[in-house]
């Protein structure tokens, strides 16, 4: 951190396309990013609004959820059901995660990226 490096990799990989869909508004979250962390995402697209410039999806609600999005744009076979809750840490081996818990860690950047391609393709 002390080099003022401590972002650029990070950086670097961000300008390329960037897909999100959360509960808040993309905008909030690039701002946190830029303010907090001096991350800068220059190409954003917020799914939600993707999917509704389309107009096949049927209605998408402002805070739809990542996985509600993904079985309208990607269908059924994308029909994804997290546990309501995880308990993450465990406490005989404390820096490991199953893989369990590494596929509900991971599972809505997985959806996004595959939302992303498909609402981006000509």
């Amino acid at each position: 951190m002390a080099n003022g490096c401590e972002n650029s990799f990070l950086n670097a990989e961000l300008e390329e396309d960037v897909y999100m869909t959360q509960p808040e508004r993309i905008e909030d979250v690039v701002k946190k990013l830029e303010k907090d962390y001096n991350i800068k995402i220059s190409n954003w697209v917020d799914l939600r609004d993707k999917a509704r410039e389309k107009a096949t999806f049927g209605e998408i609600t402002k805070n739809c959820s990542v996985e509600k999005l993904a079985k309208k744009v990607l269908g059924d076979e994308w029909d994804v059901k997290k546990p309501a809750t995880m308990e993450w840490w465990n406490p005989e081996v404390e820096w490991f995660l199953s893989d369990d818990k590494v596929k509900f860690g991971s599972l809505d950047s997985f959806l996004a990226y595959r939302i992303g391609v498909e609402l981006l393709k000509d």
